[in-house]
């Protein structure tokens, strides 16, 4: 995985991004919108801030698995409420599973993880629980915003 492969990958989601720090040992892209750092570096890599999310990318991590995680980040800041109202068919298709990425499940099996047995969340994991054998398409037509924030 090397530094230009983040800022095709940050490219091909849509997000704007600034390139705060690009040279041989280390890339930082900052995405404002979504409060997200995404670092790449060559060796080991501290941050340590409360304001933004921070993604750490080293060369020998997965360029599935760091996309995940970049999205999983945006996702904390908004990213599936914007990708839905500006880019409504790269939304259905990443809820749809194309590319071999199931975002549907992946959303409903996040919340379920987060919600646990906690009293507090009872109705929210009850309604996911009953999504999970339900088309993503079928959710959205009842209920828009479902899948707009993750938990």
């Amino acid at each position: 995985m090397e530094h230009d492969d983040v800022f095709q990958m940050l490219h091909q989601l849509g997000v704007e991004f600034n390139v705060v720090k690009s040279n041989i040992d280390i890339s930082i892209f900052e995405v404002p919108k979504f409060g997200l750092k995404v670092v790449w570096a060559a060796t080991k890599y501290e941050e340590d801030n409360d304001d933004w999310n921070v993604v750490i990318i080293y060369p020998i991590h997965d360029q599935r698995e760091v996309r995940e995680n970049i999205i999983w980040s945006l996702a904390k800041g908004g990213f599936f409420h914007y990708l839905r109202n500006t880019y409504p068919n790269t939304f259905s298709q990443m809820l749809a599973g194309r590319s071999g990425e199931d975002w549907h499940k992946k959303i409903l099996t996040k919340r379920l993880e987060k919600f646990g047995d906690k009293p507090k969340y009872n109705y929210f994991a009850e309604l996911n629980h009953a999504y999970m054998d339900e088309s993503s398409m079928s959710i959205i037509s009842i209920d828009q915003g479902f899948y707009d924030f993750v938990i």
